[in-house]
């Protein structure tokens, strides 16, 4: 959105840090996980088969439980559906 030709203008900045402490972003957290598993290799995960259906479940079935560890570890809990809109 750098190119004033396309987009317009700048009308007005505001940093990240600005609208965190002014209450219009939600803070946030970036969390890494390093996924070893012998059967999702580098080569399933970057190679051809990466958007088969096999890999992508593979991929989620190994990636979610330590997901789910590594947010409880943190302290987050489950949303319950009040604070979800369902």
């Amino acid at each position: 959105m750098d190119d004033e030709k396309i987009f317009g203008p700048v009308l007005y900045k505001l940093s990240l840090a600005s609208a965190v402490s002014r209450g219009l972003l939600a803070r946030y957290q970036i969390i890494v996980l390093e996924l070893q598993d012998p059967v999702l290799t580098p080569e399933r995960l970057y190679g051809e088969e990466r958007y088969s259906e096999e890999v992508r479940g593979q991929r989620l079935g190994a990636l979610r439980p330590r997901c789910c560890t590594r947010w409880r570890s943190m302290g987050f809990r489950r949303a319950s559906p009040s604070t979800t809109g369902r």
